[in-house]
């Protein structure tokens, strides 16, 4: 990922670097599962790496599918969409409704 490391540091680990960047994500908004599944691997990551990421952001309570979703509904209600837009949203997500 770039950073500058003193001598003697270890390298981060995929897993580390992996979770670090779901979690860059999730700060900025809510993802499912899946969804970040999607990003993460089209960032590079392998999927074993992905995996324990994704567990441990469920572990520590940062990723929920739940919490996506009604983020999703929330953000079209304010929008004005209708029912039928969150639901196609969420379709594009991976979610389901709430």
């Amino acid at each position: 990922m770039g950073f500058n490391r003193a001598p003697g540091h270890k390298p981060v680990s995929s897993i580390d670097s992996a979770f670090a960047r779901a979690a860059l994500l999730l700060g900025r908004r809510e993802y499912g599962e899946q969804e970040l599944a999607k990003t993460l691997r089209e960032k590079g990551f392998d999927q074993p790496h992905i995996d324990i990421a994704l567990a441990r952001l469920k572990e520590f309570g940062l990723q929920s599918d739940e919490r996506a979703s009604l983020a999703v509904f929330r953000r079209c209600a304010q929008s004005g969409k209708g029912p039928g837009y969150a639901k196609q949203q969420l379709r594009q997500r991976f979610l389901t409704e709430p």
